[in-house]
């Protein structure tokens, strides 16, 4: 096999891999071509390796292909290593005890922002779960925010990558629109996504810091809007900026 066959078969199993991600039940075959793109053939190949090397587990009723334990034993072995439940954990309880509201950690890592922790409050909210997903970075407080803490050139060229999917009616697709929305968050020293991801949902994200003054990580706070007057915003920020300042910033956290 080629040097690029065998990249080639390494960037699909991961196009499998993230389409088995958060589907608990398991997906067909069929349903994994029709969600990846790929051929049966290649479909079918690729979870027969997966399987044989515990990765993936077939539901012996359904048929279904899902993510094995062993699989998500190693991504929980790679969370606890960074530290981040240990260190997280207590302030974002904290947070969650005063607004009562969902409460999330999205960090920086490969030069993207990812879900990895959450609090559910104790007013019910709906929305997609998001726990290690990627956030999207035009719609969500949580991508503004990071994206506002980069140089104007790094905006551009990582924007010009991606897809400015719109979500809702109030999403940004407009490169324009979305550099002046990253200065506004500059001065404010917070993010805000207004109905931006999702429709009847706002999020406020607020900083983390490292030593060198690199932003690591954010805390998203998500509340519907009918519970969401505008003075609210500032109580949410003022709380969490108050737990943030008591935390360990010394993090394993790459950048």
């Amino acid at each position: 096999m080629s040097e690029y066959s065998s990249l080639a078969a390494v960037e699909r199993t991961f196009i499998i891999i993230k389409a088995l991600v958060g589907k608990v039940n398991g997906l067909s075959v069929s349903k994994l071509v029709e969600e990846t793109g790929l051929s049966k053939s290649i479909v079918s190949r690729i979870l027969k390796t997966l399987t044989n090397n515990n990765y993936v587990e077939q539901d012996d009723e359904t048929r279904f292909y899902r993510l094995s334990l062993d699989f998500i034993g190693l991504s929980l072995k790679h969370f606890n290593t960074l530290g981040i439940d240990g260190v997280f954990s207590p302030a974002l309880k904290k947070i969650s005890q005063e607004v009562q509201e969902l409460v999330q950690l999205a960090v920086v890592q490969n030069r993207n922002v990812y879900f990895v922790h959450k609090i559910e409050g104790n007013k019910q909210l709906k929305v997609a779960d998001m726990l290690g997903k990627q956030a999207p970075l035009n719609s969500t407080a949580a991508g503004k925010l990071w994206l506002s803490s980069l140089p104007k050139s790094e905006i551009i060229s990582l924007i010009s990558n991606q897809e400015m999917k719109k979500y809702t009616e109030n999403t940004i697709t407009n490169i324009d629109e979305l550099l002046d929305e990253l200065q506004n968050i500059r001065d404010l020293g917070y993010a805000v996504s207004n109905e931006e991801f999702n429709q009847g949902v706002i999020g406020v994200a607020v900083p983390i810091y490292s030593n060198d003054n690199s932003l690591i990580a954010t805390i998203v706070i998500t509340v519907p809007t009918v519970r969401m007057p505008k003075d609210r915003i500032q109580e949410i920020v003022s709380i969490c900026k108050k737990y943030i300042a008591t935390l360990d910033q010394q993090l394993p956290l790459p950048h």
